[in-house]
């Protein structure tokens, strides 16, 4: 599912499979290189799992999400940030930074609860 007013910057990786597994809201901005991580290989096994992005949330230049993600409205995965399997970002957080940038906000990438 595939909101309004989504923007897919060149080099977005839309090749992978998984395609049902993916929600995106209204008004979100998918960067450069961005991944999306539907499905990944882990340890030998391959793990397959749904992504969702929130409205108004930005994942900017190379910032990758890994499978059973979740992104809320607003958030903005900062350049070269990765939430990894199984993690969320809430809603208005800013997650990583660029190397050699300031600190990133610790809590903005939390584990979801089994």
């Amino acid at each position: 599912k595939v909101g309004k007013r989504v923007h897919f910057h060149r080099g977005a990786a839309l090749h992978v499979a998984g395609w049902d597994l993916l929600e995106i809201g209204d008004d979100v901005t998918l960067g450069r290189d961005v991944e999306l991580g539907l499905c990944e290989l882990d340890d030998g096994d391959f793990v397959v799992g749904s992504v969702r992005i929130g409205h108004g949330a930005t994942l900017e230049t190379r910032s990758s999400v890994g499978p059973d993600t979740v992104i809320g409205d607003g958030a903005v995965l900062r350049p070269l940030s990765f939430v990894p399997a199984g993690a969320r970002a809430r809603s208005q957080a800013r997650v990583g930074d660029s190397p050699g940038g300031r600190r990133a906000d610790e809590a903005a990438a939390t584990a979801v609860a089994g």
